[in-house]
């Protein structure tokens, strides 16, 4: 749960006074006018056995979550498993509505106690690129475990990033079956989940595709890399996912990994597949489903699956900066004479912004929002832009487009404040004169010099001023 960064490029910051009125936050665990997320944790302690029963009992254990934020931002889960053989588990995380996240099957080997104090943690493995390095890797289905070494972090098989906009609050339940009739149950000692929440839902704007065609060869051993400019996005991801058509003679040969421009990188799948062209058009996204999970999929010679859920999650992406170089590497690990191609891959990115980080405000409500025929805003600016406000204003069932407004600002004092005025609709300017209140939908759109764009929508209520 860290910290995210804004656009460093676009430091306007927009301060509507007279319309919206407010003060900057300044939460660390926020991007600058976010709303700061509030972490909670909670835990159940109460032991309960793991039995060996080639998989046809389950072990469910359950907590209750309550007076958390009703918006889940980020979730992390910590287990104490003691199990003498952790090959043998499979374990699900069920949220209260009912969404199922797989954290683990057949992972760690003939290896005792791996899982004996572990966060799972869609963030536990941000730099590794493949082809790995001597660093461990943190991903649980590519993790070397050691017997009785617990691994403090790991990427579950499954994004926990599939939680996340859901309202925490109620009964979440940790599933746990062991799949061997051995000498070798376990015991969940216990377990616990801390979540980042927040208020109120983020704002998404459309989710743009960013298309690259390639038709560069996959050579068997040898790494196909692209790295490609985004630009133009608002400031910070919410979700993305990735189109690959690569078509390959042995797609488990393929070893793929996606970099962000903050150096994050996500293993897409690495010695997975079943025979040629399993990845000539497929969707790699978190929220694909359990079905679809990469590692666990039922693969066959010559079909594609339309999605996929990537070997490790892509919510580590979630809240970073989306403009710059991403770099995709492809890298055919086996060199034994099987190849294909990168034809074109893809980035679906959907950007957020909360309800005033183009401001940096909590933004507050002037009473006193009409005067004549016009909605009065004052913005401020720290560097020069151009801002662009549109929007509707509505009173009793009159609702229209007011003017356009776009004015560049070619001073660059920090502070300087500059009006601005949207002039209503006439039948809602009549309708106002008897009505006394109504409703405004603002859009506002800062961009600077370079391009780069943040942008705002806000619904107030406004009241005549005459």
């Amino acid at each position: 749960m860290d910290a995210r960064k804004n656009v460093a490029a676009l430091s306007a910051l927009a301060l509507l006074t007279g319309l919206l009125g407010g003060t900057t936050t300044g939460a660390a665990a926020a991007p600058p006018g976010c709303e700061a997320p509030v972490n909670t944790s909670f835990a159940n302690t109460t032991p309960a056995t793991i039995p060996m029963d080639l998989g046809t009992g389950l072990t469910t254990s359950t907590l209750t979550v309550a007076n958390a934020g009703p918006v889940l931002s980020d979730l992390d889960l910590f287990t104490d498993i003691s199990h003498s053989y952790n090959e043998d588990i499979e374990m699900t995380l069920e949220s209260p509505s009912g969404t199922s996240v797989t954290m683990t099957t057949g992972n760690g080997g003939a290896n005792g106690d791996v899982f004996a104090g572990t966060t799972w943690d869609d963030d536990a493995d941000p730099g590794n690129q493949v082809p790995y390095s001597s660093v461990p890797v943190n991903i649980v289905t590519d993790h070397v475990f050691t017997d009785g070494v617990t691994v403090p972090r790991l990427v579950p098989e499954e994004a926990m990033s599939a939680f996340r906009g859901e309202d925490p609050n109620g009964q979440w339940t940790l599933a746990i079956r062991d799949t061997r009739p051995a000498t070798d149950d376990g015991v969940l000692n216990s377990w616990s989940l801390a979540l980042a929440t927040r208020t109120t839902q983020e704002d998404h704007e459309a989710a743009p595709r960013f298309v690259f065609e390639t038709r560069n060869p996959i050579s068997a051993g040898h790494n196909t890399g692209q790295m490609v400019p985004v630009g133009g996005v608002v400031s910070r991801i919410s979700d993305i996912s990735v189109g690959l058509k690569a078509p390959h003679t042995n797609s488990e040969d393929l070893e793929i990994s996606l970099t962000s421009p903050a150096g994050t990188s996500t293993t897409l799948t690495t010695g997975n597949g079943n025979g040629a062209d399993n990845f000539a058009d497929t969707v790699f996204d978190d929220r694909a489903g359990s079905p679809t999970i990469v590692t666990d999929y039922p693969f066959a010679p010559n079909v594609t699956p339309e999605q996929l859920v990537p070997e490790e999650a892509m919510g580590a992406f979630v809240g970073e900066n989306p403009n710059g170089d991403w770099y995709l590497s492809v890298l055919d690990a086996n060199d034994n004479g099987l190849d294909g191609y990168l034809d074109s891959w893809s980035l679906t990115i959907t950007p957020s912004v909360c309800d005033d980080e183009v401001l940096g405000l909590r933004a507050k409500v002037n009473r006193h929002l009409v005067k004549r025929w016009f909605i009065q805003a004052k913005i401020r600016v720290e560097e020069p832009a151009w801002i662009q406000v549109t929007g509707k204003a509505k009173a009793k069932g009159k609702s229209k487009r007011f003017f356009q407004v776009r004015k560049q600002v070619r001073r660059s004092t920090p502070g300087y404040e500059q009006w601005f005025q949207m002039r209503l609709h006439p039948k809602v300017y009549r309708q106002m004169q008897r009505t006394y209140d109504g409703w405004a939908k603002l859009n506002i759109k800062v961009t600077d010099t370079a391009g780069n764009i943040q942008r705002i929508k806000k619904s107030v209520r406004i009241q005549r001023k005459w």
